[in-house]
């Protein structure tokens, strides 16, 4: 027994040292990231005292905050941690509130009734013979008055997803598609037809539905949230499906309020509780009023001034409403700038404490500046540029503005080709980064900046995607975007 025991001890020193020479021989180099910089356009001086930091990690365990310090000399700092424990680096956000349609949709081995279209699809599964496949195209004016609806409600602390196809009893929550259904009725024009396809096994079980919008058929929602501590507003994009009648739903067509409550964690006898949150669908309320005819871009929450920041598009230009939080009241409407003359294309927004900026499809950024009473004062639009920014620019992005000079820089992407399927392929998400300087005159610099910690990821070009698991290889945080500072 006494042997044993000093076996196990042996073996946990053993693994004790192996971590700790793991990390040694890690921390020996954590200070030896590279970036190799290659100036793709202008003079690298516009972009001295910029400071621009990537965020890297491997495997939840191990983290590098790279920071590149532009000037005269570039200047890397590299600031490397590693943790035993795994850490998850996934965002934390509210996706608030979703509402589908009648869009494409089917499952396997489920019970029907659980479906965006219950009768339509109990319908075509009364005219199929066990055993056999049959499809049919409905008129779902036939069946219904109004638009079927979908809801989900995904905020922290409160999940709910009406006409779950997995679930195997009836939803406790169905009060909550109930509020929605009362207060937002779409309804359906003449002839709008549907198809549905029906599979039965021998004993007459369903075990295949699929539903799709018949040619030329389609009513497609797209909702836009904003969160804040007591409520979730939102509202809808009309502009993918022009012509909608939106004279039914209660209060008209606008930004809607979900009023919620969150309840923070407890500490109880039996440990802490974590916190949770409460909605009240009972009363959703229509706080403003918006037209019709406008495309909406963007829709966000500022913590800072308890407002509510609405990006459209209205006549040619771009446009920025705001909005009092608590009471919805107009508080600012400008226009950013005018919309290209190619019409609809990639764009983006950022937005930060003290300013926010517009990108279009020429690859125009508009700036506007946020004073400390929370007042847009737009400053300046750069002229546009020739670039694909498409697969550069996303959410892991970031913009610096101090003043006079944008910068902007974003992780690089590379295309690589797929082994598994034929002229297809994937985008791998480097370490390195390009860096852009702009003002009102132009691009003033543009850098690439490779990284020493692509040395793993670069393995997937040799052996290819399928070969690697996405998780051991470098690559950027997906909960911390690139961060940018002037000094």
């Amino acid at each position: 027994m006494r042997k044993c025991s000093i076996m196990v001890l042996c073996l946990l020193v053993i693994s004790a040292s192996a971590i700790v020479w793991a990390h040694a021989s890690i921390n020996s180099e954590k200070d030896n990231v590279t970036l190799s910089e290659t100036v793709l356009y202008g003079d690298r001086s516009e972009a001295e005292n910029l400071s621009v930091t990537a965020h890297i990690c491997q495997s939840g365990h191990l983290f590098w905050d790279t920071t590149l310090k532009a000037g005269d000399e570039n200047i890397i700092d590299t600031n490397f941690r590693f943790t035993q424990k795994e850490e998850n680096n996934f965002p934390d956000f509210d996706y608030g509130i979703t509402v589908e349609a009648t869009g494409s949709c089917g499952y396997s081995a489920g019970d029907i009734k659980y479906d965006l279209l219950p009768e339509t699809a109990q319908f075509v599964a009364d005219h199929t013979q066990n055993g056999e496949y049959h499809s049919e195209t409905v008129n779902l004016k036939d069946f219904y008055d109004f638009f079927p609806l979908r809801i989900i409600v995904d905020i922290k602390g409160f999940n709910y997803y009406s006409d779950d196809v997995f679930a195997t009893e009836e939803n406790a929550a169905d009060e909550i598609k109930e509020e929605f259904l009362d207060y937002f009725r779409f309804p359906i024009e003449e002839d709008f037809m549907y198809d549905i396809a029906i599979q039965k096994d021998a004993e007459g079980r369903i075990i295949s539905y699929e539903g799709n919008p018949a040619e030329a058929e389609t009513f497609w929602l797209t909702t836009l949230s904003a969160v804040t501590d007591d409520a979730c507003y939102f509202t809808f994009d009309l502009s993918s499906w022009p012509g909608i009648d939106t004279s039914r739903i209660k209060g008209g067509y606008g930004i809607y309020r979900l009023p919620l409550s969150v309840i923070e964690e407890q500490d109880t006898y039996f440990g802490t509780v974590s916190g949770e949150t409460k909605i009240y669908p009972e009363n959703l309320s229509t706080v403003y009023q918006l037209d019709e005819n406008i495309e909406i871009i963007d829709f966000k929450a500022s913590e800072k001034h308890d407002e509510l920041i609405l990006t459209t598009l209205e006549n040619g230009f771009y446009r920025i409403t705001v909005l009092d939080a608590s009471t919805g009241r107009e508080l600012q409407k400008i226009q950013a700038m005018q919309q290209s003359a190619d019409g609809d294309g990639f764009y983006q927004t950022f937005y930060y404490d003290d300013f926010m900026a517009i990108k279009d499809i020429d690859n125009r950024f508009a700036v506007i500046e946020i004073n400390d009473g929370g007042e847009f004062i737009p400053v300046i639009t750069t002229p546009p540029f020739e670039a694909d920014l498409s697969t550069i620019i996303t959410s892991a992005s970031g913009l610096a503005w101090d003043g006079e000079k944008l910068a902007f820089a974003s992780y690089i992407y590379e295309e690589y080709p797929s082994e598994s399927y034929e002229n297809s392929y994937y985008l791998l998400e480097k370490c390195g980064f390009y860096m852009l300087v702009l003002n009102e005159e132009g691009v003033l610099y543009a850098g690439k900046y490779d990284s020493s910690l692509d040395i793993n990821s670069n393995s997937l070009t040799d052996h290819g995607w399928e070969s690697i698991n996405y998780y051991d290889y470098t690559r950027p945080r997906e909960d911390i975007p690139i961060t940018l500072k002037w000094n």
